[in-house]
Parts: C-alpha cells; sequence; structure tokens
C-alpha cells in the first residue's frame, strides 16, 4: 500500500472514530421540555397565554370582602429524557439511567413592572427514553401580595409578560448537573 494511500485510510478512520465519539465532559442525558399546560386544561401553554387572576371572590360572591382568596397558580410541565447522543444506549434501569429534577426557578419579564423570581422544590425521577409530567408554582400567593401585582386589585390595570420556567436537577451515577428550561407568555389581572 502506497503511502498516500495508507494515510488516506488512517485519515477516514480517525474521522470516523470522532464522529461516533460522546463528550465525556456533558452528562448522557438530555431533558427537554415538550409541553406546559395548566391542570385540567389540554391547551398547550407554548403556544397560548397564560390568565393569572390577581384574587378570587370568597363564599359570598362579592370582591374586594375579607373573604377573598389569593390562589397560587401552578402550571404541570411534561419533560422527556432521551440520550444526548444517538451513539448512546442508555438502560432506564442501568447506570446514567435517570435523571432527578429537584428543583426550579421562575423568572418573569413584564412590560417595565418587576416581578421578583421565585423558586420551588420538586422531585421528579425520569428515566431514560421517558415522559415524566411534573407540576411548578408559577405565580405565587406572595408574588400576587405585592406590587406591582396586587395594585392591579385597585388599579384594575392589567400587565403583559412572560415567564420562564428553568428546572434544575442531575444525571444520577454520574451526578453531572442538568437544567432545561422554556419560556410562556402570561397576562396578569384582576378578573372579579
Amino acid at each position: 500500500m502506497s503511502g498516500r494511500l495508507l494515510a488516506a485510510v488512517v485519515c477516514c478512520c480517525m474521522l470516523l472514530a470522532l464522529a461516533g465519539c460522546h463528550d465525556e465532559n456533558q452528562p448522557r442525558s438530555r431533558v427537554l421540555i415538550t409541553r406546559f399546560s395548566a391542570p385540567g386544561e389540554s391547551v398547550d401553554l407554548s403556544s397560548s397565554v397564560f390568565q393569572s387572576d390577581i384574587v378570587a371572590e370568597g363564599e359570598d360572591g362579592l370582591p374586594g370582602t375579607p373573604d377573598d382568596i389569593v390562589y397560587e397558580d401552578e402550571i404541570l410541565v411534561v419533560l422527556e429524557n432521551e440520550p444526548s447522543s444517538s451513539m448512546l444506549s442508555i438502560d432506564p434501569d442501568g447506570a446514567f439511567g435517570q435523571v432527578v429534577i429537584t428543583g426550579y426557578r421562575i423568572e418573569y419579564s413584564a412590560n417595565g413592572d418587576e416581578i421578583d423570581p421565585f423558586e420551588g422544590s420538586m422531585h421528579l425521577l425520569i428515566p431514560s427514553g421517558t415522559q415524566r409530567i411534573g407540576s411548578v408554582v408559577l405565580v405565587s400567593a406572595e408574588a400576587k401580595s405585592q406590587p406591582p401585582l396586587s395594585s392591579l386589585v385597585e388599579t384594575g390595570g392589567e400587565i403583559f409578560g412572560s415567564a420562564t420556567i428553568i428546572l434544575r436537577g442531575h444525571e444520577e451515577t454520574s451526578d453531572d448537573p442538568i437544567e432545561v428550561s422554556g419560556t410562556i407568555q402570561i397576562h396578569f389581572a384582576n378578573w372579579l
């Protein structure tokens, strides 16, 4: 075999080997958000607007009375765990086969109004090759009880913006950190 032919064969083998390599500095799992929805609803919030009501009427049915209620807004997040490379074959019951989501952070962007971020805990185990549903508090009662959201009760105004949901956890076995995020549109108002 000539020197040039041998060099070409070696070069091709190296390229093929590199194409199938997995970066060992990244987790073996990739977690994706496939859907956001409100509990009991089939509307995908990824492409629609979540409506956050600040205060709800209490049992007397009258707004602005002491029995009015501030509900936290909860949404469901559908997560999928898949191998980070098509070259990986991961057994969901084996090493590196599961991701654990342990917490989340909600960050708001609302047309000039500053709404404090919110953090929460959760425990959601997602085996490789599966989908799981977790719930997060999108708007806390505390956020609704402070300006600028609480001001909407007196003014009757509205705030339009977005909420970014950041989920954090780790891959079991390696303990490599996992983070995934998604954004939905949100409309704050007091619809009493």
